[in-house]
């Protein structure tokens, strides 16, 4: 029986099986530090960072706006609160 046709349970992985599963995992976002050191970093690395930081400002301001809809929305059913 050749390795491919055996069960999986019956085979031990090869190292290229295992670094071709590795390939195919999400890689984890960079965390994104505000007013972290950024001389080390190359313009490549800036990039991908401000995008992120547009991708995220604009996460913000969508959950701001859903936020501001449904307060709008109750308080068309109970009334604005009164302070």
């Amino acid at each position: 029986m050749r390795l491919m046709e055996m069960p999986v349970s019956m085979r031990h992985w090869t190292s290229r099986e295992v670094m071709m599963d590795l390939d195919l995992e999400p890689k984890p976002k960079p965390v994104i530090t505000v007013g972290e050191d950024l001389s080390d970093m190359s313009v490549g690395e800036l990039a991908e960072r401000i995008e992120a930081l547009r991708a995220e400002i604009t996460r913000c301001e969508d959950a701001m706006k859903a936020k501001d809809a449904a307060r709008l929305a109750a308080d068309a059913v109970f009334g604005k609160p009164a302070g």
